[in-house]
């Protein structure tokens, strides 16, 4: 048994699997490097099949453990397997190249194979080539005399020498690999629809005006819109799809008279509307910050169904990453189809070119890179509904408590309020633990769609209070009290805290 671990631990450390795992590391860098965040970056690719073959009950553990960390651990994971990959399309090169064309050109070749078999983009696939044969040139310098006497060391003792002296090259080139990829990746700065699409803007400025002037100043908590750079994103894609305007296309199939494809330029040339509308995670915890509110450019779904004439009682969405999700007819003709943001082209990372929104709905209803419309005569399972949840329906009642900042006075709370169709009447809180109520201050309703509100309330009286925060609809009725886990169909419940006055 001792001599089979130390069989296995002297494999594990040899010089060829070492240089293997510094060539796979080596791989993906370079990758990122020459392709940035886009589905040319090896990882992409990986992901995408861990994404889709990844057991439910393991996505639902990561989440139910690690919450909104979920993501980045799924991330991390695919990092590790695409890793893994390279560093064994490494050993398997350096293990041919000993008995033919040497190990450096086995490496390039092989590497750049695996690498275009994944992307199927030829010439990025040399930046993952490039670097693991280099990686492995520096490890076994062909130019050096094994049999010299000039070393003066043991051959085991040049060889750890080597291997160390690649590995510090190989951190160093991560680090430039990773400024050169995000370089690379599709910039941020956003075009007004004005200017990229000659859309006129000016029911979205004042829409984002009339927010501006409602807006409570509470610290910690967004505005009555929130800034696209700090609007949640939760996607199954680790890396969002990089799609030409000029190239997508809209399908419409199944249950309609006439199936039809909608070019951008054929969506836009509809009537658009601008509206305000709030989008919240069906995976997030109650008081977590998975919800936000913007203003949305773009036609509404009724028109699609009365062109195409649609018959079909269910709606299934399809997403260029993979991504699908089923809703009622009635809930679609409500929906909008959307290619704008705050005034802005629709960001890459919120589903450029087009997206759905689908008011008072959990947000995975509200489709990204959208793809194609399928009209249904019966209901069938979303992505998630296939993974065991159900947030198709209605988005739950809540009271965010985001803001908690001492004051002169006190402490200044305050937060986020939304209820979907229902809108929100007004806020109370109890500074009791649930005994007695008093209204909050709110702001005025927004204008146009279904966009959440804001509350606050100082808090004056000094000692440890036990401070509970629910909303009433303009029908009358109390958000759910009793609090629920987001799994699996959204969180409910009153937030609570305890906040001390000093």
């Amino acid at each position: 048994m001792k001599a089979q671990f130390q069989r296995i631990r002297q494999a594990v450390t040899s010089k060829q699997s070492v240089t293997s795992v510094l060539a796979g590391i080596a791989a993906v860098a370079g990758s990122f490097a020459a392709a940035g965040l886009t589905e040319a970056f090896a990882f992409t690719p990986v992901s995408s099949f861990v994404v889709h073959n990844t057991p439910a009950v393991i996505i639902n553990t990561t989440l139910d453990v690690f919450g909104a960390y979920g993501q980045l651990i799924n991330m991390s994971f695919t990092l590790f397997v695409t890793v893994a990959l390279f560093t064994v399309a490494t050993a398997i090169a350096l293990e041919l190249g000993r008995h033919s064309v040497g190990h450096a050109p086995a490496t390039a070749v092989f590497v750049w194979l695996f690498a275009f078999a994944l992307t199927g983009a030829p010439l990025l696939s040399l930046g993952s080539a490039i670097p693991a044969a280099l990686v492995v040139v520096l490890a076994y310098r062909p130019w050096q005399d094994e049999l010299s006497l000039h070393e003066g060391r043991r051959w085991p003792d040049r060889d750890r020498r080597q291997v160390l002296q690649t590995s510090f090259g190989v951190v160093g080139f991560a680090g430039a690999a990773y400024l050169a990829g995000s370089l690379r990746s599709p910039a941020e700065d956003l075009p007004g629809l004005d200017e990229f699409a000659d859309e006129d803007v000016s029911g979205a400025d004042e829409l984002l005006a009339e927010a501006e002037m409602k807006s409570f100043d509470l610290p910690g908590s967004p505005d009555l819109v929130s800034e696209i750079g700090n609007f949640y994103t939760i996607d199954i894609a680790s890396v969002p799809p990089t799609i030409d305007a000029d190239d997508w296309t809209l399908e419409v199939s199944g249950e309609v008279n006439s199936a039809e494809t909608f070019s951008y330029d054929e969506l836009r040339g509809m009537n658009s509307e601008h509206r305000f509308s709030t989008l919240r995670c069906v995976g997030e915890d109650l008081n977590d910050r998975e919800m936000d509110n913007g203003v949305w450019t773009g036609v509404q779904a009724s028109e699609i169904s009365e062109r195409t004439g649609a018959t079909g009682d269910y709606v299934a969405m399809h997403a260029d990453d993979g991504f699908w999700n089923v809703i009622t007819r009635e809930a679609f003709e409500q929906s909008f189809i959307v290619y704008g943001m705050n005034g802005k082209v629709l960001p890459r990372e919120h589903g450029h070119p087009v997206r759905v929104i689908v008011p008072g709905h959990w947000g995975e209803v509200n489709v990204k890179w959208l793809t194609e419309i399928e009209f249904l005569d019966e209901n069938i399972d979303g992505y998630w509904e296939e993974r065991g949840w159900d947030g198709t329906g209605e988005v739950s009642a809540v009271a965010k408590l985001w803001t908690v900042e001492k004051t002169a006075d006190g402490v200044l709370l305050g937060g986020q309020a939304y209820d979907g169709h229902d809108g929100v009447d007004r806020v109370e809180i109890s500074t009791d633990g649930g005994e007695t109520w008093e209204e909050a201050e709110i702001t005025e309703p927004l204008s146009v769609g279904d966009g959440w509100r804001q509350w606050r309330y100082e808090l004056t009286e000094q000692g440890e209070h036990e401070v509970v925060i629910r909303m009433i609809d303009r029908d009358g009725n109390v958000q759910d009290s009793e609090r629920t886990s987001s799994r699996p169909d959204g969180a409910r419940g009153w937030v609570t805290d305890t906040i001390n006055v000093e």
